[in-house]
């Protein structure tokens, strides 16, 4: 009967004692977006027309809780669009961190892939983004050329978009200045 009254007095007492011991230790939280400190290529020109080509970026960063390099194409990748309106991703692993790389074939398309931007995510889950712009001011060119795939038409617009049927005419749309 002791026991009864005296174990739920113990309970309430062990939480406070427990609550204040562990609110001494610093649990460190992660909250600052990464930071990047160098990103170079090994190519800015790849001919694909003898083989598969593999891009490879080199980049040094910083961050408290770490970069987490194996998290995809949508969270820690290098992101370029060609010439056809085309997405292509260098991502990473975390077998080889600060590496991202793409493989290009001679199934992709050819001409200028233009960076459009670098994503960085730590281990916290913050992200810091990179333009086309920023990634120049680290000495990245603006895109990549590519030889030797398929060739790249910019995307087209239907002709039959700029037209409509009005009754039994067909007229052309387009720019109108109400005043002229």
């Amino acid at each position: 009967m002791d026991r009864m009254i005296f174990s739920p007095l113990i309970s309430p007492i062990l939480c406070v004692l427990l609550l204040c011991t562990f609110s001494s230790f610093s649990f460190a939280v992660d909250e600052e977006s990464p930071s990047l400190i160098s990103i170079e290529v090994n190519k800015t020109s790849v001919d694909v027309s003898g083989g598969a080509q593999t891009l490879i970026f080199t980049l040094e960063t910083s961050d408290d809780s770490g970069i987490n390099w194996s998290a995809g194409k949508t969270k820690t990748a290098v992101v370029m669009q060609d010439l056809g309106g085309g997405y292509h991703y260098a991502v990473g692993t975390s077998e080889s961190p600060g590496i991202l790389t793409v493989i290009l074939t001679s199934g992709d398309k050819t001409g200028s892939w233009e960076f459009s931007f670098l994503v960085l995510t730590d281990n916290q889950d913050n992200r810091s983004m990179f333009g086309n712009a920023a990634l120049r001011s680290f000495g990245l060119p603006a895109s990549i050329e590519t030889f030797g795939g398929i060739e790249a038409l910019p995307p087209q617009r239907s002709q039959s978009a700029n037209k409509r049927k009005i009754g039994s005419k067909i007229i052309e749309m387009g720019f109108f200045l109400p005043w002229s």
